[in-house]
C-alpha cells in the first residue's frame, strides 16, 4: 500500500498503533484516521500515538468506533483505507494448546460473518477512485477470498479487485496469500479493491 500526504487515509483496526507512528514519521504534513475499535484499545492507541508520533498526534485523528460505523457516518471520505481485520489466526492458534482445543471450523464462520460487514463498511467508507486493502492472518479461503466476493456482489460501491504483484505467496482469486512457510510473518491474506470514479 502506497500512501501520500494528499491521501485521507483510515486504518479501520490500527491497534496497536506501530502503523500509525510509523506513518506520521514518513509522511510528517499527512493527517489520517486510525480506529481503536474498543474502549480499551482505543485509550491505549491513543497513549501510544501522543508518546510516540510525530508531532504527537495533533495531525491523527484516533476514534473509538465500532468497525461497521466508517461506513455509515463517514460515507465517500477516504481515498485510502486499511481493513485488517480480526481473523482466526491459525498460527498462534495451533501453537497453543488452550485456543486450539476451542478451535472449530464454526470459529471461522463466524469470523466472516464480522469480516463481511467491516468489508462492506470500509467500501462505503471509500470516495469514488479510492482503494481498500482488506487482510487477514488466516488461511481459511471462508474468511478471504469468500468474504471478498460476497462484498463485491453486496456493496453498492461496484468495487473492482486488482492484481497484486508480489514475490512470496501464491495468486487466488480476489488477493494473495502467505502460508507461514513462506514468510516469518505468514499467514497473510490480501486483497486489493477499487472503488469505481463516478
Amino acid at each position: 500500500m502506497e500512501l501520500s500526504s494528499k491521501d485521507n487515509f483510515l486504518d479501520m483496526f490500527g491497534y496497536p498503533g506501530y502503523l500509525a507512528v510509523l506513518v506520521s514519521h514518513m509522511l510528517k504534513s499527512m493527517s489520517f484516521t486510525t480506529n481503536g475499535s474498543t474502549p480499551s484499545t482505543h485509550q491505549k492507541l491513543r497513549s501510544r500515538i501522543t508518546e510516540e508520533a510525530a508531532g504527537g498526534g495533533e495531525r491523527i485523528r484516533v476514534t473509538g468506533w465500532d468497525a461497521v460505523k466508517f461506513g455509515v457516518a463517514e460515507a465517500s471520505t477516504y481515498s485510502k483505507v486499511l481493513l485488517v481485520a480480526p481473523s482466526s489466526d491459525e498460527k498462534a492458534t495451533f501453537s497453543d494448546e488452550k485456543q486450539l482445543k476451542k478451535w472449530t471450523d464454526k470459529v471461522t464462520r463466524q469470523n466472516a460473518k464480522k469480516q463481511l460487514l467491516n468489508l462492506i463498511s470500509a467500501l462505503s467508507a471509500t470516495a469514488p477512485g479510492g482503494t481498500v486493502f482488506y487482510a487477514t492472518r488466516s488461511m481459511s479461503p471462508f474468511e478471504n477470498d469468500e468474504v471478498v466476493e460476497k462484498a463485491l456482489k453486496k456493496s453498492r460501491t461496484e468495487p473492482v479487485a486488482m492484481k497484486i504483484s508480489s514475490t512470496i505467496g501464491r495468486a487466488t482469486k480476489y488477493g494473495i496469500q502467505i502460508l507461514p512457510n513462506e514468510a516469518p510473518f505468514g499467514p497473510l491474506y490480501v486483497s486489493k479493491l477499487k472503488i469505481q470514479s463516478e
